[in-house]
């Protein structure tokens, strides 16, 4: 399942980015009271809850965030737990190996693996760099790896980015005027990639393949991206054009990461220090835009164009 059809497990499991949201989108509601008395100037948003910009202590989002912590570290043992088992079972498996082995046919196979590292050092070298995905030449290894880790960090930031372009442009515009309302928005943001995710999967498991999925996916991107700077910049943004592209923005992108996963599993072999090394590249480039949104946020905070423009040119340099 991990080798040939690895895409639809994939995006099983990234079911739980979207649906992580929604639940403590709903989970921290519940625990809020209504506050109607508060001053919108001293709102702002996060991407999935809505905060005060008052720096003080909200003890009523104490039991809301204790159960995302609890639920934290129950998987987090639950995978402690798994790898230890596994361990074991590794163990436990070489060990009857080598009992099972006759013991001439062991020495000479200890022989042999001894004179392989010992005068062919190029193997040892191949497991741990690039020439693995690079079919044993390194250069065109680690320029491919590279070339992927900057397009899964540009990604993360067209996430990240995107997040915070979205939720500027809700408090700018007065979408929701009410603060009650602005859970509709959050929810309706996180929505279509759940939708695109489940569809992603059904068509995965045995029709289309990865790279069909992943070229489709990046293309239906670079068409939503080019609507969202005509929309932005020329003819104005509705709840209805916003509703459509939000719409399409969310099933476009939501395959992406998934998809490139099993791609990459597919196609290439990588070890496990290059897989997490390009998967960590998401996380780098989606702090990284962040925080270059946040910048954008308060030297521009007077100006609500200049701050939604930013945002775009943000997601339009993560989009190259």
């Amino acid at each position: 399942m991990w080798l040939v059809r690895c895409t639809a497990p994939l995006n099983c499991i990234y079911f739980g980015y979207p649906v992580g949201a929604l639940l403590s989108i709903i989970i921290v509601r519940l625990f809020r009271p209504d506050d109607l008395f508060i001053d919108e100037n001293d709102i702002k948003y996060s991407n999935s809850t809505i905060i005060m910009k008052e720096n003080y202590f909200q003890s009523e989002l104490v039991g809301a965030y204790t159960m995302t912590s609890i639920f934290c570290l129950i998987s987090s043992i639950g995978f402690a737990l798994i790898a230890y088992k596994q361990n074991q079972c590794k163990k436990k498996g070489n060990s009857k190996k080598l009992v099972t082995l006759p013991s001439d046919i062991h020495e000479k196979i200890n022989i042999r693996s001894k004179s392989k590292r010992s005068l062919n050092k190029s193997k040892l070298w191949k497991t741990f760099s690039p020439t693995t995905c690079g079919q044993g030449y390194i250069a065109y290894g680690f320029i491919l790896i590279s070339l992927i880790s900057l397009f899964v960090l540009f990604f993360g930031g067209v996430e990240q980015g995107f997040t915070k372009f979205f939720i500027s442009f809700v408090e700018h515009e007065h979408i929701n005027p009410n603060r009650k309302d602005s859970i509709y928005s959050m929810i309706f943001y996180w929505l279509p990639m759940l939708i695109g995710r489940i569809f992603t999967t059904i068509l995965t498991v045995s029709w289309i393949s990865p790279y069909i999925m992943l070229t489709i996916s990046l293309c239906l991107c670079l068409l939503t991206y080019l609507l969202w700077i005509l929309f932005i910049w020329y003819f104005g943004l509705n709840r209805i054009s916003l509703f459509l592209l939000v719409t399409a923005n969310g099933l476009s992108i939501s395959p992406i990461s998934p998809t490139l996963i099993g791609w990459i599993k597919q196609f290439l072999q990588l070890t496990p220090i290059e897989l997490s090394f390009i998967l960590s590249s998401n996380a780098i480039g989606g702090i990284t835009f962040g925080l270059i949104s946040d910048i954008d946020e308060e030297d521009h905070s007077e100006g609500e164009k200049d701050v939604n423009n930013d945002k775009q040119a943000v997601d339009l340099i993560s989009l190259l």
